[in-house]
């Protein structure tokens, strides 16, 4: 009697990586909390921003309201709707991964398009059209039919093929689409939305940027350049959402964006 062994071959993957903070329960009265460390608010603590009821689950949440006709772009600030901060509850890196959930209420137009957080590094401004050496950033936007990308705001020159890839929208004045038709957001349901970002060798084009929604990775680009010179790191967590930019972006009505679960880990997700 012959006796047969099959000798089966397999590869184990181990992540070396560790979750470097993640967001405690909400407290109504310290938004968004002690230990985000939060360096700045620009509008919408306790009035546009503040802690509610789960939607669709239990245990409290973070929610946005969006007034109609609320963009970002407005200049009085109690009709920009939605909230912005930004946060540095860890030391800076050079690769960050940024978790979080989010829910559309049911009723959300996404009109033409509208900012949700994401990550940040250096000084100066890197959004709404201003050009600066000294940093970048990372915002997550949705588009007006739902679709995702991450807003990508940095002022160095990228390889000579990135305008014509697909997924990307290119604009070296008011920021590039990475991912931009990859992925969609649904009503009236949570998602888990996460970035990974690894910033560039300075003078090289190798920073890279995954999209993962619902655990599920949606996009990847390798060839990145974020930063022109070492003193730019991963350094804040910016929440950040409203409608527009532009008047023409602005709600169509009353609507609501929750978030909750942010964490900031030192390493990608498998994918």
């Amino acid at each position: 009697m012959k006796l047969l062994f099959t000798i089966v071959s397999f590869c184990v993957i181990v992540v070396h990586g560790r979750v470097l903070w993640r967001q405690p329960a909400w407290n109504p009265r310290d938004i968004p909390g002690r230990n985000w460390g939060t360096v700045r608010w620009n509008w919408g603590r306790g009035s546009t921003i503040q802690v509610a009821s789960n939607p669709s689950g239990n245990g409290p949440v973070l929610r946005a309201f969006y007034p109609q006709n609320s963009y970002i772009g407005n200049p009085n600030r109690s009709m920009r709707g939605g909230g912005s901060f930004k946060s540095r509850p860890i030391r800076p890196g050079t690769s960050r991964t940024l978790s979080y959930d989010i829910y559309f209420a049911p009723n959300f137009d996404f009109v033409r398009g509208g900012k949700i957080p994401g990550l940040w590094g250096g000084q100066g401004m890197c959004n709404g059209g201003a050009v600066d050496d000294r940093c970048f950033s990372t915002r997550f936007m949705w588009r007006g039919d739902g679709t995702g990308e991450i807003y990508f705001y940095s002022p160095t020159p990228q390889k000579p093929d990135f305008c014509s890839r697909p997924n990307i929208y290119c604009n070296f004045q008011y920021g590039h689409g990475l991912g931009r038709g990859a992925f969609r957001f649904q009503r009236g349901r949570w998602h888990k939305l996460q970035q990974f970002i690894k910033l560039n060798t300075p003078g090289k084009f190798d920073g890279i940027a995954k999209i993962f929604l619902d655990g599920r990775k949606v996009f990847q680009v390798n060839d990145l350049s974020f930063r022109s010179n070492s003193n730019v790191w991963i350094d804040t967590l910016w929440f950040d959402t409203a409608f527009g930019g532009q008047y023409n972006a602005r709600s169509t009505r009353d609507t609501y964006a929750y978030f909750n679960n942010f964490e900031l880990w030192d390493h990608s997700p498998i994918g």
